[in-house]
């Protein structure tokens, strides 16, 4: 709506020259996918409502935790 809201970064991580990354909700506490770039002076977060690009960016993410615990 235009408003700024606080949010918590959980991770941050790029696939296919694409910067996504996981926000806490503010109300729910939950983790949520988002894309973000930069627009001039602000950051631009979009939230990932695409089932495919979802699940690509989720099993993207999911490896790199998995490497980095290997």
């Amino acid at each position: 709506g235009g408003e700024a809201v606080e949010v918590k970064i959980l991770a941050s991580f790029t696939l296919d020259e694409r910067d996504y990354c996981w926000l806490e909700d503010p109300e729910t506490k939950d983790p949520v996918l988002f894309r973000y770039y930069s627009d001039k002076e602000d950051m631009v977060f979009q939230l990932v409502e695409d089932a495919k690009e979802y699940e690509e960016a989720n099993e993207a993410y999911q490896d790199i935790l998995k490497d980095r615990k290997d």
